[in-house]
């Protein structure tokens, strides 16, 4: 990656004037672009936060609250020759855990759901100080054990029998998978995957081409032009 030494000096001169600012407990006023329209900020500086980019965090006494603002969005940054009062109960690495990236707003619950192909990562990823990992089990869960079915062959043949279907095998999904898919166009390596086959060549037996697929092949041989 290469790196914008512009930029590289802008943020550490930036740096300096916000450390400047907050050792002698001095505001800070900027420029800073609110809705397309730039607006003369003052604030009294906390300190900067690093997620995925650079932002600057402090009290904005207009407001009455915190506020965040990119230091790459920022112009014209000068110190001001008046002092404030920082809340001795701020602590900027509380306010920073406490985060959701860098979204500071009254906490909700969600649930995310991921494949478990990247279980590993997720795992190891922090989301959010108060966030709870749980590993999902099966899929289909007998609700009066609590455990997964070991057999289904009776809900099979019974979903059979009342959707008026004969000579059909649950294994004969996997056929109709295949099939399907390659009727979309998948590669066959992808459908290999998805089917869990160590041999593309078992693969094969599962993808069946339809007249159509046929049809539509051998039509494409009039677009050759000798």
């Amino acid at each position: 990656m290469t790196r914008n030494p512009t930029l590289i000096h802008r943020i550490s001169s930036f740096q300096y004037t916000i450390r400047t600012s907050m050792l002698a407990f001095k505001k800070i006023q900027f420029d800073y672009p609110i809705k397309e329209e730039m607006k003369t900020i003052t604030l009294n500086p906390y300190g900067l936060v690093i997620a995925d980019k650079y932002y600057l965090v402090g009290y904005n006494e207009y407001v009455g609250d915190l506020r965040q603002y990119r230091v790459d969005k920022i112009s014209n940054l000068t110190i001001l020759d008046e002092y404030f009062e920082k809340d001795e109960t701020f602590s900027l690495s509380e306010y920073s855990n406490n985060s959701f990236g860098v979204y500071q707003e009254k906490p909700i619950d969600i649930v995310l759901e991921f494949d478990k192909s990247v279980a590993n990562d997720v795992l190891n990823y922090h989301f959010h100080p108060t966030q709870k990992i749980k590993t999902l089990g099966y899929i289909f869960v007998n609700p009066n054990t609590g455990k997964p079915y070991t057999d289904i062959k009776k809900a099979w043949h019974t979903a059979l029998k009342e959707a008026k279907i004969e000579n059909f095998r649950f294994h004969d999904l996997r056929h109709t998978v295949g099939t399907r898919l390659a009727k979309a166009n998948v590669p066959v390596n992808v459908i290999k995957e998805i089917l869990a086959h160590s041999d593309v060549k078992t693969t094969m037996r599962y993808v069946h081409s339809t007249k159509g697929a046929k049809i539509d092949a051998l039509s494409k041989l009039n677009l050759y032009k000798i």
